[in-house]
């Protein structure tokens, strides 16, 4: 993805490009989007396709903890990301 949703105040979200993005950043994924970033989700749980990065076409469980690559399709629940890579360094 070229863009993502960026959570600022009080939970409102801002869509912003990736290539603007710090690391550090709060994204929001919502299902059925791809992560656009490498990140550490801090809410919310979901499982993941990770096919085009792993080839493993099983989803994997996702919860709050957990690192997420950028690339992975996020199935059925919202996460909130932190965002631990910029675009030049993502997956």
């Amino acid at each position: 993805p070229r863009r993502a949703w960026v959570v600022v105040e009080q939970g409102h979200l801002v869509e912003k490009s990736v290539r603007d993005i710090d690391v550090g950043t709060l994204i929001l994924v919502k299902a059925g989007e791809i992560i656009p970033l490498d990140g550490v989700v801090v809410e919310g749980r979901s499982y993941l396709n990770l096919v085009y990065l792993t080839g493993e076409s099983a989803p994997a469980p996702k919860k709050s903890g957990d690192e997420v690559p950028a690339g992975a399709n996020n199935l059925d629940g919202t996460l909130t990301i932190r965002v631990l890579r910029n675009s030049r360094d993502s997956t």
